[in-house]
Protein backbone atom coordinates (compact mmCIF):
# COMPACT_ATOMS: atom_id res chain seq x y z
CA UNK A 1 0.00 0.00 0.00
CA UNK A 2 1.16 3.54 -0.75
CA UNK A 3 -0.21 7.04 -0.04
CA UNK A 4 0.34 10.27 -1.96
CA UNK A 5 -1.21 13.74 -1.36
CA UNK A 6 -2.80 15.74 -4.16
CA UNK A 7 -2.98 19.48 -3.62
CA UNK A 8 -5.51 21.22 -5.90
CA UNK A 9 -7.52 24.43 -5.53
CA UNK A 10 -10.85 22.70 -6.22
CA UNK A 11 -10.58 20.26 -3.32
CA UNK A 12 -13.12 20.39 -0.51
CA UNK A 13 -12.50 23.47 1.67
CA UNK A 14 -9.02 23.75 0.18
CA UNK A 15 -7.92 20.50 1.86
CA UNK A 16 -5.66 17.98 0.17
CA UNK A 17 -6.89 14.86 -1.53
CA UNK A 18 -5.26 11.53 -0.82
CA UNK A 19 -4.49 8.82 -3.35
CA UNK A 20 -4.27 5.31 -1.92
CA UNK A 21 -2.84 2.34 -3.79
CA UNK A 22 -3.74 -1.27 -3.00
CA UNK A 23 -2.59 -4.67 -4.16
CA UNK A 24 -2.61 -5.86 -6.77
CA UNK A 25 -3.19 -2.78 -8.93
CA UNK A 26 -5.83 -0.38 -7.62
CA UNK A 27 -5.97 3.32 -6.77
CA UNK A 28 -8.55 5.23 -4.76
CA UNK A 29 -8.94 9.01 -4.53
CA UNK A 30 -10.40 10.12 -1.18
CA UNK A 31 -11.14 13.46 0.47
CA UNK A 32 -12.35 14.72 3.85
CA UNK A 33 -15.91 16.03 4.25
CA UNK A 34 -16.01 18.51 7.14
CA UNK A 35 -19.82 18.47 7.19
CA UNK A 36 -20.09 14.79 8.05
CA UNK A 37 -16.58 14.44 9.55
CA UNK A 38 -15.90 11.45 7.34
CA UNK A 39 -13.74 10.27 4.46
CA UNK A 40 -15.40 10.47 1.03
CA UNK A 41 -14.30 8.25 -1.85
CA UNK A 42 -14.06 10.40 -4.96
CA UNK A 43 -13.08 7.63 -7.38
CA UNK A 44 -11.68 4.11 -7.66
CA UNK A 45 -9.30 3.11 -10.45
CA UNK A 46 -8.91 -0.60 -11.24
CA UNK A 47 -6.07 -2.01 -13.35
CA UNK A 48 -6.23 -5.73 -12.59
CA UNK A 49 -7.05 -6.66 -16.17
CA UNK A 50 -5.92 -9.85 -17.84
CA UNK A 51 -4.53 -7.86 -20.76
CA UNK A 52 -2.05 -6.22 -18.36
CA UNK A 53 -1.25 -9.30 -16.30
CA UNK A 54 -0.09 -11.37 -19.25
CA UNK A 55 3.04 -9.24 -19.56
CA UNK A 56 4.52 -10.32 -16.26
CA UNK A 57 5.88 -13.51 -14.70
CA UNK A 58 6.05 -12.11 -11.15
CA UNK A 59 2.99 -12.27 -8.91
CA UNK A 60 4.46 -10.00 -6.20
CA UNK A 61 3.38 -6.45 -7.04
CA UNK A 62 4.73 -3.42 -5.21
CA UNK A 63 1.90 -0.86 -5.63
CA UNK A 64 4.52 1.92 -5.69
CA UNK A 65 2.97 5.31 -6.42
CA UNK A 66 4.60 8.71 -7.05
CA UNK A 67 3.12 12.20 -7.39
CA UNK A 68 4.40 14.98 -9.61
CA UNK A 69 5.84 17.88 -7.53
CA UNK A 70 3.40 20.27 -9.23
CA UNK A 71 0.55 17.72 -8.82
CA UNK A 72 -0.17 17.47 -12.53
CA UNK A 73 -0.42 13.67 -12.41
CA UNK A 74 0.24 10.56 -10.34
CA UNK A 75 1.98 7.42 -11.59
CA UNK A 76 1.31 3.89 -10.28
CA UNK A 77 3.65 1.00 -11.00
CA UNK A 78 1.73 -1.97 -12.38
CA UNK A 79 2.65 -5.47 -13.45
CA UNK A 80 6.20 -5.75 -14.66
CA UNK A 81 7.39 -2.51 -16.33
CA UNK A 82 4.07 -0.70 -16.82
CA UNK A 83 2.95 2.62 -15.36
CA UNK A 84 -0.63 3.83 -14.90
CA UNK A 85 -0.81 7.62 -15.15
CA UNK A 86 -3.73 9.56 -13.62
CA UNK A 87 -3.67 13.17 -14.92
CA UNK A 88 -4.80 15.98 -12.65
CA UNK A 89 -4.21 18.78 -15.15
CA UNK A 90 -6.36 18.71 -18.26
CA UNK A 91 -4.20 19.04 -21.41
CA UNK A 92 -4.33 22.60 -22.69
CA UNK A 93 -6.51 23.90 -19.88
CA UNK A 94 -7.21 24.12 -16.16
CA UNK A 95 -8.24 21.08 -14.17
CA UNK A 96 -11.97 20.79 -13.74
CA UNK A 97 -12.89 23.70 -16.01
CA UNK A 98 -15.37 21.66 -18.08
CA UNK A 99 -15.82 18.60 -15.91
CA UNK A 100 -17.12 17.88 -12.44
CA UNK A 101 -14.56 15.17 -11.74
CA UNK A 102 -11.18 16.30 -10.39
CA UNK A 103 -9.12 14.23 -12.82
CA UNK A 104 -8.82 13.25 -16.46
CA UNK A 105 -8.98 9.72 -17.86
CA UNK A 106 -6.04 7.56 -16.83
CA UNK A 107 -3.87 5.60 -19.24
CA UNK A 108 -1.27 2.83 -19.04
CA UNK A 109 2.21 3.07 -20.58
CA UNK A 110 4.35 0.01 -21.26
CA UNK A 111 7.95 1.07 -20.68
CA UNK A 112 9.26 -1.85 -22.75
CA UNK A 113 7.79 -0.52 -25.98
CA UNK A 114 10.03 0.51 -28.84
CA UNK A 115 11.57 3.94 -28.36
CA UNK A 116 11.77 3.62 -24.57
CA UNK A 117 13.07 0.09 -23.93
CA UNK A 118 13.18 0.29 -20.13
CA UNK A 119 13.21 -3.08 -18.38
CA UNK A 120 13.27 -4.32 -14.79
CA UNK A 121 12.30 -1.07 -13.06
CA UNK A 122 13.43 -0.91 -9.45
CA UNK A 123 12.34 2.60 -8.48
CA UNK A 124 11.04 5.79 -10.05
CA UNK A 125 10.58 9.41 -8.95
CA UNK A 126 9.27 12.64 -10.47
CA UNK A 127 11.68 15.50 -11.13
CA UNK A 128 10.94 19.17 -10.57
CA UNK A 129 11.62 22.13 -12.84
CA UNK A 130 10.28 20.67 -16.10
CA UNK A 131 7.44 21.99 -18.29
CA UNK A 132 5.93 18.51 -18.53
CA UNK A 133 5.80 15.74 -15.90
CA UNK A 134 9.22 14.08 -15.97
CA UNK A 135 10.20 10.75 -14.43
CA UNK A 136 13.58 9.33 -13.47
CA UNK A 137 13.58 5.51 -13.71
CA UNK A 138 16.11 3.24 -12.00
CA UNK A 139 16.25 -0.05 -13.87
CA UNK A 140 18.54 -2.93 -14.77
CA UNK A 141 18.52 -3.83 -18.45
CA UNK A 142 20.49 -7.06 -18.05
CA UNK A 143 19.78 -8.57 -14.61
CA UNK A 144 22.73 -9.89 -12.62
CA UNK A 145 23.35 -11.18 -9.11
CA UNK A 146 26.11 -11.18 -6.54
CA UNK A 147 27.66 -14.35 -7.94
CA UNK A 148 28.27 -12.59 -11.28
CA UNK A 149 29.88 -9.44 -9.87
CA UNK A 150 33.24 -10.43 -11.30
CA UNK A 151 31.77 -10.38 -14.82
CA UNK A 152 28.89 -7.88 -14.59
CA UNK A 153 28.84 -5.37 -11.73
CA UNK A 154 27.72 -2.09 -13.35
CA UNK A 155 24.34 -3.04 -14.80
CA UNK A 156 21.98 -0.37 -13.42
CA UNK A 157 20.77 2.61 -15.47
CA UNK A 158 18.97 5.86 -14.61
CA UNK A 159 16.74 6.94 -17.50
CA UNK A 160 14.82 10.24 -17.54
CA UNK A 161 11.58 10.25 -19.54
CA UNK A 162 8.95 12.91 -20.22
CA UNK A 163 5.20 12.24 -20.04
CA UNK A 164 3.02 13.71 -22.78
CA UNK A 165 -0.44 13.49 -21.22
CA UNK A 166 -2.25 14.79 -24.31
CA UNK A 167 -0.81 12.06 -26.56
CA UNK A 168 -0.49 9.53 -23.71
CA UNK A 169 3.10 8.71 -24.65
CA UNK A 170 6.57 8.91 -23.12
CA UNK A 171 9.87 10.03 -24.61
CA UNK A 172 13.43 9.53 -23.37
CA UNK A 173 15.36 12.69 -22.43
CA UNK A 174 18.68 11.24 -21.24
CA UNK A 175 20.15 8.27 -19.38
CA UNK A 176 23.16 7.45 -17.20
CA UNK A 177 24.55 3.93 -17.54
CA UNK A 178 27.02 1.65 -15.74
CA UNK A 179 25.81 2.29 -12.20
CA UNK A 180 26.50 -0.29 -9.45
CA UNK A 181 24.36 -3.42 -9.64
CA UNK A 182 23.05 -3.00 -6.05
CA UNK A 183 21.32 0.36 -6.61
CA UNK A 184 17.77 0.23 -5.25
CA UNK A 185 16.29 3.66 -4.39
CA UNK A 186 16.10 7.11 -6.02
CA UNK A 187 15.73 10.45 -4.22
CA UNK A 188 14.92 13.69 -6.03
CA UNK A 189 17.30 16.56 -5.26
CA UNK A 190 15.75 20.03 -5.69
CA UNK A 191 17.35 23.01 -7.35
CA UNK A 192 19.94 24.46 -7.51
CA UNK A 193 21.76 21.10 -7.35
CA UNK A 194 19.08 19.08 -9.12
CA UNK A 195 19.26 15.51 -10.34
CA UNK A 196 18.70 12.37 -8.29
CA UNK A 197 20.52 10.60 -5.48
CA UNK A 198 20.92 6.85 -6.02
CA UNK A 199 21.12 4.72 -2.86
CA UNK A 200 22.87 1.35 -3.01
CA UNK A 201 23.88 -1.14 -0.33
CA UNK A 202 27.46 0.14 -0.22
CA UNK A 203 27.48 3.46 -2.10
CA UNK A 204 25.60 6.69 -2.75
CA UNK A 205 25.68 8.22 -6.24
CA UNK A 206 24.52 11.49 -7.77
CA UNK A 207 23.19 11.69 -11.32
CA UNK A 208 22.21 14.91 -13.09
CA UNK A 209 21.33 15.54 -16.76
CA UNK A 210 22.22 12.00 -17.71
CA UNK A 211 25.71 12.32 -16.21
CA UNK A 212 27.15 10.54 -13.19
CA UNK A 213 28.88 13.21 -11.10
CA UNK A 214 30.28 11.03 -8.30
CA UNK A 215 29.98 7.71 -6.45
CA UNK A 216 30.61 7.92 -2.71
CA UNK A 217 31.48 4.51 -1.27
CA UNK A 218 30.30 3.70 2.26
CA UNK A 219 32.80 0.93 2.99
CA UNK A 220 36.06 -0.43 1.63
CA UNK A 221 34.43 -3.51 0.12
CA UNK A 222 32.30 -1.33 -2.16
CA UNK A 223 35.22 -0.81 -4.55
CA UNK A 224 35.00 -4.51 -5.56
CA UNK A 225 31.41 -4.08 -6.76
CA UNK A 226 32.01 -1.03 -8.95
CA UNK A 227 33.18 -1.42 -12.52
CA UNK A 228 36.49 -0.14 -13.81
CA UNK A 229 34.70 2.44 -15.97
CA UNK A 230 33.44 4.18 -12.81
CA UNK A 231 36.86 4.40 -11.15
CA UNK A 232 37.32 8.06 -12.04
CA UNK A 233 34.05 8.96 -10.25
CA UNK A 234 34.86 7.25 -6.93
CA UNK A 235 34.71 9.38 -3.77
CA UNK A 236 36.49 7.70 -0.85
CA UNK A 237 35.49 10.33 1.75
CA UNK A 238 33.12 7.94 3.57
CA UNK A 239 35.01 4.68 3.03
CA UNK A 240 35.99 4.43 6.71
CA UNK A 241 32.37 4.50 7.90
CA UNK A 242 32.05 0.77 7.31
CA UNK A 243 28.34 1.22 6.59
CA UNK A 244 26.27 -1.45 4.86
CA UNK A 245 22.96 0.08 3.84
CA UNK A 246 19.65 -1.57 3.08
CA UNK A 247 18.04 1.06 0.82
CA UNK A 248 14.61 -0.61 0.86
CA UNK A 249 14.50 -0.49 4.69
CA UNK A 250 15.99 3.02 4.99
CA UNK A 251 14.49 6.44 4.33
CA UNK A 252 16.09 9.64 3.09
CA UNK A 253 14.64 13.16 3.03
CA UNK A 254 16.07 16.42 1.73
CA UNK A 255 16.36 18.91 4.62
CA UNK A 256 18.23 21.63 2.73
CA UNK A 257 19.33 22.64 -0.72
CA UNK A 258 22.28 20.24 -0.65
CA UNK A 259 21.74 18.27 2.60
CA UNK A 260 19.94 14.96 3.03
CA UNK A 261 18.91 13.26 6.30
CA UNK A 262 19.24 9.47 6.14
CA UNK A 263 17.70 7.00 8.61
CA UNK A 264 19.25 3.55 8.18
CA UNK A 265 17.57 0.19 8.78
CA UNK A 266 19.13 -0.02 12.26
CA UNK A 267 17.99 3.41 13.45
CA UNK A 268 21.25 5.24 12.80
CA UNK A 269 20.94 8.75 11.40
CA UNK A 270 23.34 10.40 8.96
CA UNK A 271 23.51 13.82 7.37
CA UNK A 272 24.69 13.73 3.75
CA UNK A 273 26.07 16.86 2.14
CA UNK A 274 26.41 17.19 -1.63
CA UNK A 275 29.55 19.31 -1.96
CA UNK A 276 30.61 20.84 -5.26
CA UNK A 277 30.13 23.73 -7.63
CA UNK A 278 26.53 24.30 -8.69
CA UNK A 279 25.04 21.19 -10.30
CA UNK A 280 28.40 19.41 -10.41
CA UNK A 281 28.73 17.38 -7.20
CA UNK A 282 32.36 16.50 -6.51
CA UNK A 283 31.85 14.54 -3.29
CA UNK A 284 29.18 13.41 -0.84
CA UNK A 285 30.14 13.84 2.83
CA UNK A 286 28.33 11.73 5.45
CA UNK A 287 28.20 12.63 9.15
CA UNK A 288 26.82 10.11 11.63
CA UNK A 289 24.76 11.91 14.25
CA UNK A 290 22.91 8.96 15.84
CA UNK A 291 24.00 5.37 16.29
CA UNK A 292 26.85 3.14 17.33
CA UNK A 293 30.43 3.76 16.30
CA UNK A 294 31.29 0.81 14.04
CA UNK A 295 34.98 1.43 14.65
CA UNK A 296 34.56 0.98 18.42
CA UNK A 297 35.34 -2.45 19.84
CA UNK A 298 32.62 -2.18 22.48
CA UNK A 299 29.88 -1.26 19.96
CA UNK A 300 28.19 0.92 22.58
CA UNK A 301 25.65 3.63 21.75
CA UNK A 302 26.89 7.18 21.48
CA UNK A 303 25.47 9.19 24.39
CA UNK A 304 24.19 12.55 23.22
CA UNK A 305 20.88 14.33 22.71
CA UNK A 306 20.63 13.40 19.03
CA UNK A 307 19.47 9.94 20.13
CA UNK A 308 16.01 11.44 20.60
CA UNK A 309 15.46 11.36 16.82
CA UNK A 310 16.59 7.76 16.28
CA UNK A 311 13.81 5.46 15.03
CA UNK A 312 13.65 2.27 12.99
CA UNK A 313 12.17 3.91 9.87
CA UNK A 314 9.31 2.81 7.68
CA UNK A 315 8.52 6.08 5.87
CA UNK A 316 9.34 9.78 5.93
CA UNK A 317 7.75 12.82 4.35
CA UNK A 318 8.00 16.59 4.49
CA UNK A 319 5.04 18.62 5.75
CA UNK A 320 4.45 21.75 3.69
CA UNK A 321 3.14 24.15 6.32
CA UNK A 322 2.18 27.68 5.27
CA UNK A 323 4.12 30.07 7.49
CA UNK A 324 3.84 33.82 7.16
CA UNK A 325 7.04 35.72 6.57
CA UNK A 326 7.42 37.93 9.63
CA UNK A 327 10.46 39.68 8.15
CA UNK A 328 12.80 38.80 11.03
CA UNK A 329 15.26 37.08 8.69
CA UNK A 330 15.14 33.80 10.61
CA UNK A 331 15.87 30.61 8.63
CA UNK A 332 12.90 28.52 7.58
CA UNK A 333 12.18 25.23 9.31
CA UNK A 334 11.84 21.96 7.42
CA UNK A 335 9.16 19.90 9.18
CA UNK A 336 9.40 16.12 8.72
CA UNK A 337 7.27 13.21 9.84
CA UNK A 338 9.36 10.06 10.28
CA UNK A 339 7.26 6.94 10.71
CA UNK A 340 8.75 4.11 12.73
CA UNK A 341 7.97 0.44 12.27
CA UNK A 342 9.16 -0.37 15.76
CA UNK A 343 8.25 1.69 18.80
CA UNK A 344 7.55 5.30 17.89
CA UNK A 345 7.16 7.90 15.14
CA UNK A 346 8.43 11.48 15.30
CA UNK A 347 7.49 14.91 14.01
CA UNK A 348 10.78 16.76 13.55
CA UNK A 349 11.86 20.25 12.60
CA UNK A 350 15.22 20.86 10.88
CA UNK A 351 16.66 24.38 10.86
CA UNK A 352 19.88 25.40 9.13
CA UNK A 353 21.41 28.07 11.36
CA UNK A 354 23.77 29.07 8.56
CA UNK A 355 21.08 29.60 5.94
CA UNK A 356 21.48 32.85 3.96
CA UNK A 357 17.94 33.97 4.81
CA UNK A 358 18.80 34.04 8.51
CA UNK A 359 21.81 36.38 8.21
CA UNK A 360 22.62 35.46 11.81
CA UNK A 361 25.40 33.73 13.64
CA UNK A 362 25.17 33.49 17.40
CA UNK A 363 21.94 35.50 17.68
CA UNK A 364 19.73 32.85 16.12
CA UNK A 365 18.12 31.06 19.12
CA UNK A 366 15.43 33.67 19.76
CA UNK A 367 13.97 33.65 16.22
CA UNK A 368 14.18 29.86 16.18
CA UNK A 369 12.02 29.62 19.27
CA UNK A 370 9.44 31.84 17.59
CA UNK A 371 9.51 29.66 14.48
CA UNK A 372 9.02 26.57 16.63
CA UNK A 373 5.90 28.08 18.18
CA UNK A 374 4.63 29.01 14.71
CA UNK A 375 5.02 25.41 13.55
CA UNK A 376 3.16 24.10 16.61
CA UNK A 377 0.37 26.62 15.98
CA UNK A 378 0.08 25.48 12.38
CA UNK A 379 -0.13 21.84 13.45
CA UNK A 380 -2.38 22.02 16.51
CA UNK A 381 -4.02 25.44 16.47
CA UNK A 382 -3.33 28.63 18.40
CA UNK A 383 -2.06 26.85 21.52
CA UNK A 384 1.63 26.05 21.10
CA UNK A 385 2.87 22.65 22.16
CA UNK A 386 6.05 22.52 24.26
CA UNK A 387 9.16 21.11 22.63
CA UNK A 388 9.77 17.51 23.68
CA UNK A 389 13.47 17.65 22.92
CA UNK A 390 15.95 19.87 21.13
CA UNK A 391 19.08 18.33 19.68
CA UNK A 392 22.31 20.19 19.11
CA UNK A 393 24.57 19.07 16.30
CA UNK A 394 27.66 20.32 18.13
CA UNK A 395 27.42 17.34 20.49
CA UNK A 396 27.13 14.93 17.57
CA UNK A 397 30.46 15.51 15.84
CA UNK A 398 31.79 12.04 16.71
CA UNK A 399 33.14 11.00 13.31
CA UNK A 400 36.56 12.38 12.50
CA UNK A 401 37.03 13.94 9.07
CA UNK A 402 40.00 14.95 6.95
CA UNK A 403 41.17 18.50 6.65
CA UNK A 404 38.88 21.05 5.02
CA UNK A 405 38.98 21.29 1.24
CA UNK A 406 38.37 24.35 -0.95
CA UNK A 407 34.85 23.23 -1.85
CA UNK A 408 33.90 22.78 1.82
CA UNK A 409 33.15 19.10 1.38
CA UNK A 410 35.12 17.93 4.42
CA UNK A 411 34.60 20.92 6.68
CA UNK A 412 33.03 19.82 9.99
CA UNK A 413 31.27 23.15 10.49
CA UNK A 414 28.43 22.37 8.08
CA UNK A 415 27.05 19.61 10.33
CA UNK A 416 27.05 21.83 13.42
CA UNK A 417 24.75 24.37 11.78
CA UNK A 418 21.66 22.17 11.99
CA UNK A 419 19.27 22.29 14.91
CA UNK A 420 16.61 19.59 15.25
CA UNK A 421 13.48 19.94 17.36
CA UNK A 422 11.11 17.09 18.25
CA UNK A 423 7.68 18.70 17.96
CA UNK A 424 5.62 15.60 18.72
CA UNK A 425 5.83 11.84 19.15
CA UNK A 426 3.50 8.93 18.43
CA UNK A 427 4.05 5.90 20.61
CA UNK A 428 3.65 2.64 18.72
CA UNK A 429 3.07 -0.92 19.90
CA UNK A 430 4.96 -2.87 17.24
CA UNK A 431 6.91 -4.73 16.11
CA UNK A 432 6.70 -7.04 19.13
CA UNK A 433 9.75 -9.19 19.84
CA UNK A 434 8.45 -10.77 23.09
CA UNK A 435 5.49 -10.38 25.42
CA UNK A 436 4.12 -11.47 28.78
CA UNK A 437 1.00 -10.87 30.87
CA UNK A 438 0.51 -10.36 34.60
CA UNK A 439 -1.08 -8.44 37.46
CA UNK A 440 0.55 -5.14 38.51
CA UNK A 441 2.25 -5.05 41.90
CA UNK A 442 0.35 -1.97 43.04
CA UNK A 443 -3.19 -2.38 44.31
CA UNK A 444 -5.71 -1.16 41.76
CA UNK A 445 -7.59 1.69 43.44
CA UNK A 446 -10.27 1.71 40.73
CA UNK A 447 -11.58 -1.68 41.77
CA UNK A 448 -10.68 -3.73 38.68
CA UNK A 449 -10.48 -7.45 39.32
CA UNK A 450 -9.76 -10.60 37.37
CA UNK A 451 -8.90 -10.14 33.70
CA UNK A 452 -9.68 -6.39 33.90
CA UNK A 453 -6.67 -5.87 36.15
CA UNK A 454 -4.19 -7.65 33.89
CA UNK A 455 -1.42 -5.76 32.07
CA UNK A 456 0.40 -6.75 28.88
CA UNK A 457 4.14 -6.06 28.74
CA UNK A 458 5.79 -6.17 25.31
CA UNK A 459 9.38 -5.79 24.09
CA UNK A 460 9.68 -3.46 21.10
CA UNK A 461 12.48 -2.58 18.73
CA UNK A 462 15.87 -4.18 18.35
CA UNK A 463 19.50 -3.61 19.21
CA UNK A 464 20.13 -0.43 21.19
CA UNK A 465 16.76 1.17 20.27
CA UNK A 466 14.67 -1.41 22.13
CA UNK A 467 12.03 -0.45 24.71
CA UNK A 468 9.28 -1.83 26.94
CA UNK A 469 5.58 -1.05 26.47
CA UNK A 470 2.93 -1.66 29.16
CA UNK A 471 -0.65 -1.96 27.87
CA UNK A 472 -3.72 -1.84 30.07
CA UNK A 473 -7.24 -2.92 29.23
CA UNK A 474 -8.87 0.23 30.62
CA UNK A 475 -7.89 3.85 31.12
CA UNK A 476 -6.71 3.98 34.73
CA UNK A 477 -6.48 7.57 35.93
CA UNK A 478 -4.66 8.48 39.10
CA UNK A 479 -7.12 9.33 41.89
CA UNK A 480 -6.05 12.50 43.68
CA UNK A 481 -8.94 12.81 46.17
CA UNK A 482 -12.46 11.48 46.81
CA UNK A 483 -15.35 13.01 48.75
CA UNK A 484 -19.08 12.44 49.27
CA UNK A 485 -21.69 14.77 47.79
CA UNK A 486 -24.58 15.57 50.17
CA UNK A 487 -28.17 16.01 49.10
CA UNK A 488 -30.20 14.25 46.43
CA UNK A 489 -28.55 11.90 43.90
CA UNK A 490 -26.18 13.67 41.50
CA UNK A 491 -27.45 13.78 37.92
CA UNK A 492 -24.73 15.80 36.20
CA UNK A 493 -21.28 17.30 36.50
CA UNK A 494 -19.55 20.24 34.83
CA UNK A 495 -16.43 22.34 35.12
CA UNK A 496 -16.24 25.89 36.47
CA UNK A 497 -13.58 28.42 35.51
CA UNK A 498 -12.35 30.56 38.39
CA UNK A 499 -11.78 34.22 37.63
CA UNK A 500 -9.39 34.82 40.54
CA UNK A 501 -7.24 32.80 42.89
CA UNK A 502 -5.79 33.69 46.27
CA UNK A 503 -2.74 32.33 48.02
CA UNK A 504 -4.02 31.14 51.40
CA UNK A 505 -1.39 29.47 53.52
CA UNK A 506 0.72 28.66 50.50
CA UNK A 507 -2.19 26.97 48.72
CA UNK A 508 -3.86 28.55 45.68
CA UNK A 509 -7.63 28.67 46.31
CA UNK A 510 -10.35 30.01 44.06
CA UNK A 511 -12.40 33.09 44.86
CA UNK A 512 -16.09 32.94 45.66
CA UNK A 513 -17.05 34.06 42.16
CA UNK A 514 -16.68 31.56 39.34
Amino acid sequence: MDVQPVRRSKARLGLDWLLLSFAEAKMSLVSFDAGTQSIVTESIHYYEHESLKKRTFNDNQTCDMRADPEYRCVALRLYDDQLAVLPFAAPGGVLGADSAKPYADSFVVNMRDAGVNVRNIRDFVFLSGYLEPTLALLHEQAPTWVGQVENACDTCVVTVVSLDMSRKTVSVINSAEKLPYDCQVLLTIPEPVGGVLVLASSSVSHVVNGTLSCISVLNRAATHGIGAAMGSYLDMTNADLGLTLNPLASVAVVVGGNTVALWTQHGRVFLLKLAGNGRLVKRIVAKRIVGTDVRSKLQEPVAHTWDDIAVIPSCATELHLSQDDDGDGAPDECVLFVGGNSGRSLLLGFVDLGAPSGARSGAAPAPLASNSRDVDAGLYGDVAMPDLATAGAAAAATVASPAASPDGGDDDSWATRYRVTVHDELVGTGMVAAMDIGVPAAVNALGYHGTDALELVTCLGNEWRGSLCVQQRHVQPEIIATFDLPGPPVRGIWTARCLKEYNIGGVMQAADKA
